[in-house]
């Protein structure tokens, strides 16, 4: 019996991986707190983190070491540039995974919910199903 890496099922559901779902959140967290007026507290605290001449290693970390908020400021000026970012970054994501896999490679050629998992069955089918279709 082999063993399915974990990487396949996430693919089948169009789940992002841990390392995605960090960076989308810190993407999230740091544009919404851009966003607030500067009369609020969080907002005159970035600020002040900003100001200061050595700059938080977490801040920094949450800024310039986050590939997804580099490309959100490269399309700032797009409309709704945070899902444009996400979904840019989840489609690179679905190739890096596609390139390694074969079984990801022959699943489809672009992300999407398997269609296979809106089918209504019981879990042991369920399972069946998933099993049958990762193979």
């Amino acid at each position: 019996m082999s063993i399915v890496p974990t990487i396949v099922p996430l693919a089948l559901a169009d789940l992002p991986s841990m390392q995605t779902r960090t960076r989308i959140l810190q993407l999230k967290f740091v544009t919404r707190l851009q966003d607030l007026p500067l009369s609020t507290i969080a907002r005159s605290i970035e600020l002040s983190f900003l100001k200061g001449k050595n700059c938080d290693k977490q801040w920094k970390h949450l800024t310039s070491n986050n590939p997804f908020y580099q490309l959100y400021n490269k399309l700032k000026n797009a409309n709704n540039p945070l899902s444009k970012t996400i979904n840019q970054k989840r489609d690179e994501e679905f190739q890096t995974r596609a390139k390694n896999r074969k079984t990801i490679r022959c699943l489809r050629q672009k992300r999407m919910i398997d269609p296979i998992l809106y089918l209504p069955a019981f879990p042991r089918d369920r399972h069946r199903l998933i099993k049958w279709r990762m193979h």
